[in-house]
C-alpha cells in the first residue's frame, strides 16, 4: 500500500514538474516571438510595440528572466525618453539598473548610468546627468579596465554637459580624454575596434572640438579640427542618413563648404533612388543657404525650383496621406460601430441568460430550502423517537439490573439455606448416626469380619462429617462477610497453592473496605469464578491478583500467563456472564485484555458511594 501511495505520489510530481517546464518552455518561445513583434512595430507604430514589451516583462518576471526582464525595462526607458516623458524614463531605467545590478552585469549597469545620465540632462539636472556619468567611468575602472571605446562615450557625455553649463575648460578636458580613448584599438571585445563602428562617435567629439574651439577664441586650430571632421564624414557618408545630414549641416552651420557640396551631391543621389522626398528637401534647403552666403543667386535660384518641386510632390502625398486617413478613420469607425453592435448584442444575449440563470438558482435554491426543511423535520422526529428509545431502554435496564440484583440476593440466600440445612439437618443426623457407631462399638458382638467392616464404615463416617462441614462452611463463606476479602483472598491463595502448582499473587495494601460490604461479597464471588476459569483453560503457572482503592473507586486487576484468547470470537459462557451481571449490578465497567499465548488480563473499576 506505501508502496502504491509512493508512485502515485511521483507520479503527480513528474507530471508537475514535466508541466511546469513545458510552460517555461512556452512562456520562452512566446518571449522570442514578442521580440520580433516589438521590432517589427518599433519601424511601424512605436506605440504598439510599447504594448507588446509590457507584455514582454510581465512574462520575463513570471519566469524568473532577469536579462530580457532588465532589456525590456530598458528599452521602455528609451521610448519615453524619446517622447520627452522624462518621468516615465527615468522610472523604467531604474527599474533595469536594479535587475542589473542584481545580476552583476557591468555592461548593463553602464548603459543603464548613461541612460539615467542623458536622461537628467534632457531634464537641463546636469548635476545628477554628471554624477551619473561619473559612477560609469568609476566602473569602467573598477570592472571594465579593457574598455576605451566606453570610456571615451562617456567622457564625451560629459564634454557635452559642461558645454552646456558654459563650463568650457573642463569640457575641454572631456572632450580631449574623449577623442583620445575613441582612437584607440585595444578593446577586449574586438567589434569595438572596427572603425565604421567608432566613426560617429569620433565625428560628434571632432564637431564638439570645433564648437569649443570658436568659443575659446581659438581660430587657428579650427581648421585642423574641421579637417578631421570632413575626412571621419566622407569615411561614413551613406552609412545613416539622418547622421549624414546632421554632419553636413554642422559643417555648413561652420561656414565650411567645397568638397562638402559633392558629398551633399552623391547623398541626394541616393536619396532620389529611394523616393525620400523630405530628407532631399532638408538638402536643397541647406544648398540654397549656403548659395545665399556665398552670394551665387543663380544657383539660389535652381535650389529654390528644387525646393518647389519637391514641396509640391510632398504636399500630393500629404493630401493622399490624409485621404487614406480620413478612409482608414471610416473604416475604423464603421469597424468600432459594428463591434460595439455585436457587443450590444452579445450583452443582451448575456443579460437573458443571466436573468435565466437568477430564476433557476433562486427555483434550486427554494427547492434546496424545502429539502432542508423536510430533512430537518425528519431528523427532529428522528430524535424525538431516538429519545423515546432510549428512556424505554433506560427503564428496561434498570428492570433488568433490579431483576439481576433480586436473582442474586435470592442466590444468596439459597447458598446459605442450603449451607445451613447441611449442617443442621444433614449433620445432625450423622452426629446421631455416630453416637449410635459409638454404642456398637462398646458392644462385645463385633469380631472377625465384622469388626473390620465396622471399623471401615465408622472411619467413612468420620470423613462424610468433614466433607458436610467443609460444603457447608464453604457455601456459607462464599461471601466475604465474615472475615473480609482481604483475610478470605489469603486463605484462597494458601489453599491453591497446596493443591495445585499454580503460584497465586496477592496485592491489597491499598484496600480497605469495611468488613460485611456487599461490594467485598461480590469482588469475593468474582474472584472465585476467574480462579476456577484460569485452573479449568488456561494452563497458567502464576496468576497476580491486585486491589486497589481510591476515593471514589475501586480497581481489580487479574491477569494470568497462560494460552490467552481471542476476545472477539471467544463463546461467552455462564462464567463470564455472571462476572459481568456481577459487575453490572455494582455499577461497573469490564475490560478484558487477552491474546492467544500471551495470557489474559480482567480489569474491573467499580464506583464507590462516598
Amino acid at each position: 500500500m506505501i508502496y502504491r501511495c509512493m508512485l502515485i505520489f511521483y507520479f503527480v510530481l513528474g507530471n508537475y514538474l514535466c508541466g511546469n517546464i513545458y510552460a517555461v518552455e512556452n512562456e520562452k518561445n512566446a518571449l522570442i516571438s514578442l521580440y520580433k513583434k516589438i521590432d517589427h512595430y518599433a519601424d511601424v507604430n512605436d506605440s504598439i510595440a510599447v504594448e507588446y514589451i509590457y507584455r514582454y516583462i510581465e512574462i520575463a518576471d513570471r519566469i524568473n528572466e532577469k536579462k530580457h526582464l532588465s532589456g525590456a525595462y530598458r528599452r521602455l526607458g528609451i521610448y519615453y525618453h524619446n517622447k520627452e516623458n522624462y518621468s516615465k524614463a527615468l522610472l523604467n531605467h531604474n527599474k533595469a539598473l536594479e535587475v542589473d545590478l542584481e545580476r552583476e552585469d557591468v555592461f548593463a549597469i553602464t548603459s543603464d548610468y548613461c541612460n539615467i545620465g542623458e536622461t537628467y540632462y534632457k531634464r537641463k539636472e546636469f548635476d545628477n546627468a554628471i554624477m551619473l556619468y561619473q559612477k560609469t567611468l568609476d566602473y569602467y575602472d573598477i570592472y571594465e579596465k579593457n574598455f576605451p571605446y566606453g570610456k571615451g562615450n562617456v567622457n564625451g557625455l560629459v564634454a557635452d554637459v559642461c558645454l552646456e553649463q558654459n563650463k568650457l575648460e573642463n569640457a575641454r578636458k572631456y572632450c580631449d580624454k574623449s577623442i583620445k580613448y575613441l582612437l584607440r584599438t585595444d578593446n577586449t571585445d574586438q567589434e569595438f575596434n572596427k572603425l565604421e563602428y567608432r566613426i560617429p562617435r569620433i565625428t560628434d567629439m571632432y564637431i564638439l572640438d570645433v564648437k569649443l574651439r570658436l568659443k575659446l577664441k581659438e581660430l587657428d586650430a579650427v581648421k585642423n579640427s574641421l579637417d578631421s571632421v570632413k575626412v571621419y564624414i566622407e569615411l561614413g557618408s551613406l552609412k545613416n542618413q539622418e547622421r549624414d545630414y546632421n554632419y553636413l549641416k554642422a559643417l555648413y552651420d561652420f561656414e565650411v563648404n567645397g568638397k562638402c557640396c559633392e558629398n551633399i551631391n552623391q547623398v541626394l543621389t541616393e536619396l532620389k533612388a529611394e523616393g525620400l522626398n523630405e530628407r532631399i528637401l532638408d538638402y536643397y534647403f541647406l544648398l540654397k543657404k549656403q548659395a545665399v552666403k556665398q552670394s551665387q543667386l543663380s544657383l539660389a535660384l535652381a535650389y529654390s525650383d528644387s525646393i518647389k518641386h519637391y514641396q509640391t510632390k510632398i504636399h500630393k502625398k500629404e493630401k493622399a496621406k490624409v485621404l487614406n486617413e480620413y478612409l482608414a478613420e471610416f473604416e475604423t469607425s464603421k469597424a468600432k460601430y459594428e463591434t460595439k453592435e455585436a457587443i450590444l448584442e452579445k450583452e443582451n444575449a448575456n443579460q437573458k441568460a443571466l436573468i435565466f440563470t437568477g430564476l433557476f438558482m433562486v427555483a434550486l435554491i427554494f427547492l434546496i430550502l424545502i429539502f432542508i426543511n423536510l430533512e430537518t423535520r425528519k431528523k427532529s422526529h428522528k430524535k424525538t423517537i431516538s429519545l423515546k428509545d432510549l428512556k424505554i431502554d433506560e427503564l428496561l435496564r434498570k428492570n433488568e439490573l433490579e431483576n439481576l440484583q433480586g436473582l442474586l440476593a435470592g442466590q444468596e440466600v439459597e447458598r446459605k439455606r442450603i449451607a445451613q440445612d447441611l449442617h443442621d439437618t444433614i449433620g445432625g443426623m450423622l452426629a446421631t448416626i455416630k453416637l449410635y457407631f459409638n454404642a456398637l462399638r462398646k458392644s462385645k458382638d463385633l469380631k472377625g469380619d465384622n469388626a473390620e467392616i465396622f471399623t471401615n464404615a465408622d472411619n467413612l463416617l468420620d470423613e462424610s462429617c468433614k466433607e458436610v462441614r467443609r460444603v457447608s462452611h464453604d457455601l456459607n463463606t462464599g461471601s466475604a462477610s465474615t472475615y473480609g476479602l482481604k483475610e478470605n483472598l489469603k486463605t484462597l491463595k494458601n489453599a491453591l497453592e497446596l493443591t495445585s502448582e499454580v503460584k497465586v499473587n496477592v496485592i491489597a495494601d491499598q484496600f480497605d473496605l469495611p468488613i460485611s460490604s456487599p461490594i467485598e461479597d461480590e469482588l469475593f464471588k468474582v474472584i472465585q469464578e476467574l480462579l476456577s476459569n484460569t485452573l479449568k483453560h488456561a494452563k497458567a503457572t502464576e496468576i497476580n491478583i491486585q486491589l486497589s482503592q481510591f476515593d471514589n473507586e475501586i480497581q481489580l486487576i487479574f491477569e494470568d500467563n497462560g494460552i490467552g484468547f481471542n476476545v472477539n470470537k471467544i463463546k461467552r459462557g455462564l462464567g463470564l456472564d455472571s462476572i459481568k451481571k456481577r459487575i453490572v449490578k455494582l455499577q461497573g465497567t469490564l475490560t478484558i485484555d487477552s491474546h492467544e499465548r500471551s495470557g489474559t488480563t480482567f480489569i474491573f473499576e467499580i464506583p464507590v458511594k462516598s
